[in-house]
């Protein structure tokens, strides 16, 4: 029989605990004829150490005399039966060259290890010696022994139950006087009872098997044990058990799990495939007919690229090979598949290596049908792009107010000032907005095309000026201008960030009532993993907005950017989400600080692009 290992050797602790205690040399050796332990005295008699008897065999030819009657006394119990009812007194040469006299018994445990014990004849004289052992070891050995046992004679009356019998199944000798007793006891089922008796009946004394018991115990619980018999002589039986309940539980909620987890796979709507390391699929759930339309016995054996459009072979098998290599792990990727009408299905592809023994043994993979995902996708993507258009159309339109109402104050102007340099300022503000209506049409033209800007490489300082002067001239507001000297002429549409720029100063002014100090600045900063921005790492230019108005709540700013949200009475709603889009556009990124009373800073971030 083979234990558990780790009862395998929390017994063996235990018992080599109590040969330490017995009075008398012991020796212990394991399955394959190693010796594993030896007891103090065995040390003090025969002076032997563990480390000068290894094996039996050395053990053999260092202490058996040739004169000895019979030298197999020492071999594994699986390999020799002794007879039984003799004992055999040996000469054993100890290390000291001493000649000392032993009888020599063994005893086999589980089959896992034999124990073998020394014993001085002179030690006997006053014991009365009928069977292989004698009854002070006996008992002994019984009493303390870790594992239930009992011991009962030829008519299957109970001699004695060992301590950890009563603790494990509850009953005492008390309730236990024959094997009848225990039978009634244990087994209640008719039945079940009267199956155990006539396996008994067969029980070869020289080899008795393992047998496995579910067990009642005095508290109304169950437990799974192994019986081990040990016939110590014609008269008597040690019936040792060892408590496998929790193997049992284990191996029934395996089973269990093992049931559930195929009917999940089973049932899944996705699919999921085993394949051989060369892609040939050993085994697929229903799920194929469904999405392929192919049957399980149509795809078992053969390749799983068959089933793959031509295109993504390669992809695939590339795929597989990196996992089979090492070079990933788990791979997530999108195929096309053939279905077997011939249409085409987009799955989204998870796989991963199984290992055996530490080496590539299988790939498994799980395939999702997204094909009406991906249209659903693409369908909003596109609806996205038309309601980005029109946010942007809108926005521009915002502008174009902004602008008649600049060119139509303007106007007013001339038709009352007399002054002729002031004539030809105001003349030069009405051409600026005249040009800045040009740009505007123009950037209609770009959204015509899908909002996409047109580029040219510009200087960004002139363009904060440009817009400072043109929307700030004529207001109760202050401006204050700090450039950066090294930031370099980037690429980016003169006519959008213009209507950003502006969009934002408009709202800086109309947050300052009473008047005050809008501060403008550029910097060249350089954005990097730590920064959290939803934007590459790289080199950006930065423009500051900052004013001293009234600020922006925090309700508010959860919704600053969304489209036709305004707190003004007169307000589209459209101005920061047209700007919030054209620097998304850019590949950039707008964002704000705000506390209320304390005023408003912009900070919009441009990557800059050498050309």
């Amino acid at each position: 029989m083979s234990m558990d290992i780790e009862d395998y050797h929390q017994n063996m602790k235990q018992i080599k605990l109590i040969c330490e205690d017995l009075p008398f040399p012991i020796l212990i050796v394991d399955s394959g004829e190693h010796c594993i332990f030896i007891n103090h005295h065995f040390t003090n008699v025969i002076k032997y150490s563990l480390d000068d008897i290894p094996i039996l065999q050395t053990w053999n030819s260092i202490a058996l005399l040739e004169q000895n009657s019979d030298i197999k006394a020492f071999k594994h119990s699986q390999k020799y039966k002794p007879p039984h009812n003799k004992l055999k007194i040996l000469k054993i040469r100890c290390k000291d060259q001493r000649i000392r006299n032993f009888i020599i018994q063994n005893v086999e445990i589980f089959k896992e290890f034999t124990i073998f014990f020394f014993i001085d004849p002179a030690l006997l004289l006053e014991i009365e010696m009928k069977t292989s052992l004698t009854e002070a070891y006996l008992h002994k050995m019984i009493e303390e022994f870790p594992l239930p046992i009992v011991l009962t004679d030829k008519e299957d009356v109970v001699e004695y139950i060992n301590p950890a019998f009563s603790k494990m199944f509850g009953y005492t000798q008390e309730d236990i006087k024959s094997n009848d007793d225990w039978g009634r006891l244990a087994y209640p089922d008719p039945a079940y009872f009267e199956k155990i008796r006539n396996q008994r009946e067969y029980l070869d004394l020289n080899n008795a098997r393992i047998r496995e018991r579910l067990v009642n115990c005095k508290d109304g619980s169950k437990k799974y044990i192994i019986n081990q018999d040990i016939f110590i002589d014609n008269k008597r039986e040690l019936t040792i058990s060892l408590d496998i309940t929790k193997l049992r539980r284990i191996e029934e909620a395996k089973k269990q799990q093992d049931i559930l987890f195929e009917q999940m796979i089973e049932n899944a709507q996705d699919i999921i495939v085993l394949l051989t390391l060369e892609g040939i699929i050993i085994s697929i759930n229903p799920a194929c007919n469904n999405i392929l339309q192919y049957s399980q016995k149509e795809m078992i054996g053969k390749n799983s690229n068959d089933f793959v459009s031509e295109k993504h072979r390669n992809f695939t098998d590339q795929q597989a090979l990196a996992k089979i290599q090492g070079k990933k792990k788990k791979t997530r990727y999108s195929v096309d598949m053939i279905r077997k009408d011939g249409s085409i299905c987009n799955m989204e592809v998870s796989s991963n290596i199984i290992y055996k023994d530490n080496q590539p043994h299988r790939i498994q993979a799980i395939l999702r049908d997204v094909t009406e995902l991906r249209k659903i996708s693409a369908e909003s993507h596109r609806n996205e792009r038309v309601e980005s258009i029109s946010l942007l159309a809108g926005g521009i339109a915002h502008d174009f107010n902004n602008i008649l109402s600049a060119i139509l104050g303007n106007i007013n102007l001339l038709q009352i000032e007399s002054d002729e340099q002031e004539k030809i300022e105001i003349i030069n503000d009405l051409e600026n907005a005249t040009l800045q209506a040009r740009n505007l049409t123009q950037q209609l033209l770009s959204f015509s095309k899908g909002g996409t800007p047109i580029k040219n490489v510009s200087s960004l300082e002139d363009l904060v000026v440009k817009s400072a002067h043109f929307v700030l001239r004529g207001t109760n507001i202050q401006s204050e201008i700090n450039l950066c000297e090294n930031l370099p002429q980037i690429s980016f549409d003169e006519g959008q960030i213009y209507q950003v720029l502006n969009n934002i100063l408009i709202n800086a002014i109309q947050a300052m009532e009473n008047g005050g100090m809008i501060t403008l600045s550029t910097e060249r900063v350089t954005i990097d993993k730590n920064n959290y921005f939803p934007i590459p790492e790289g080199e950006y230019a930065l423009i500051k907005i900052k004013d001293m108005g009234i600020g922006i709540s925090p309700e508010e700013q959860k919704r600053i950017f969304d489209p036709y949200f305004t707190t003004k009475a007169t307000g589209s709603g459209l101005g920061l989400t047209s700007c919030y889009s054209i620097i998304k556009n850019h590949n950039g990124y707008l964002t704000f600080e705000s506390e209320l009373n304390r005023g408003t800073t912009f900070f919009i971030y441009l990557p800059i692009v050498l050309v």
